[in-house]
């Protein structure tokens, strides 16, 4: 006989976005500080590749803009910059922008999968609502180590337990 307690899907979903967003700023954090703006061009092309921190920037909007809608209220103008002082500014702004979105995943009623929320993107499904901004993470994150890769880092790193 299992002893567990069930776990609500918005726990779990919030937990894996704090993972998720704990894990960008590690990521960000093994940048060499002298490539977190770097822009490569690719020869011969007209590049608009974004920087390590206009990638965690996005992120950080998204996140909190999401958050803003599941707590019914309006969200930030899109497009808006959001400025970092420096490296470690960018990283507790991810990580606090994830809890903030992580809470409000976990506010929610047991109904959400079935509500449409109104978004600056559109109406959303709400099973979409508190998977796209985590995927929307995952996704630069990778985004960050390709630039990694472009300056010559090829060292694998893991994030430790948040």
């Amino acid at each position: 006989m299992s002893t567990a307690t069930a776990t609500r899907v918005q726990d779990f979903q919030a937990r894996q976005i704090e993972l998720i967003g704990s894990a960008f700023a590690f990521w960000l954090g093994t940048t060499k500080s002298d490539k977190l703006d770097w822009k490569p061009k690719a020869e011969g092309e007209a590049s608009q590749c974004r920087s390590a921190l206009e990638q965690v920037a996005e992120c950080v909007g998204v996140n909190r803009g999401f958050a803003a809608v599941l707590r019914g209220e309006k969200p930030p103008e899109r497009g808006e910059d959001v400025p970092f002082t420096d490296l470690e500014d960018a990283q507790r702004q991810i990580t606090d922008s994830t809890k903030e979105f992580a809470d409000a995943v976990r506010g929610l009623d047991d109904g959400f999968l079935d509500k449409k929320y109104m978004t600056p993107f559109g109406e959303l499904a709400g099973m979409t609502m508190v998977t796209l901004p985590a995927m929307n993470m995952q996704y630069h994150s990778g985004q960050v180590n390709f630039l990694q890769t472009l300056y010559g880092d090829t060292e694998f790193r893991m994030p430790g337990r948040p």
